[in-house]
């Protein structure tokens, strides 16, 4: 049994230490943010070059945006440095229309729930099991739904 001694952050929140959880865990925080950070800079990609109130990408950006701080709120927890979003629209082609920008799109939600997938597989502890559940969801029930349904 071990024993790990929590310290406070400047917010009084409890912080464990980064050795609390295993490489494995802390690599699937760092590979799900980043995939989170890369949806992001695609889908403002599309924005851009189609309009701010393109459907629907200017709700689920904003999903994605929620996602990325719900991990970054894990690694907080666990003292790990939270890595920036270093992608920018400029590495991403455009699309030509909007329905060919969707059908990646739906692709995109496809390989995120495949690595959820593939994550929720490991000894995960149980917050970051429930962002990881929550994220995934968020993917199947209402992004993959919203790029299949797009026109």
């Amino acid at each position: 049994l071990s024993i790990f001694i929590t310290s406070c952050d400047t917010n009084n929140t409890s912080l464990l230490p980064s050795n609390a959880i295993n490489q494995a865990t802390k690599d699937a925080l760092n590979a799900t943010i980043q995939d989170e950070y890369r949806a992001q800079a695609i889908y403002e990609r599309v924005l851009t070059d189609f309009g701010a109130s393109t459907i629907p990408f200017k709700n689920i950006i904003r999903a994605e945006e929620k996602h990325a701080q719900s991990l970054a709120n894990v690694m907080d927890n666990y003292a790990m440095d939270v890595p920036q979003n270093n992608f920018k629209i400029t590495d991403f082609p455009s699309f030509a229309t909007v329905k060919e920008a969707c059908a990646a799109g739906a692709i995109a939600e496809v390989e995120n729930i495949e690595m959820y997938d593939k994550y929720l597989k490991l000894n995960l502890p149980t917050d970051v099991k429930n962002v990881f559940e929550n994220n995934r969801r968020a993917s199947v029930e209402n992004h993959l739904p919203a790029f299949n349904n797009c026109k």
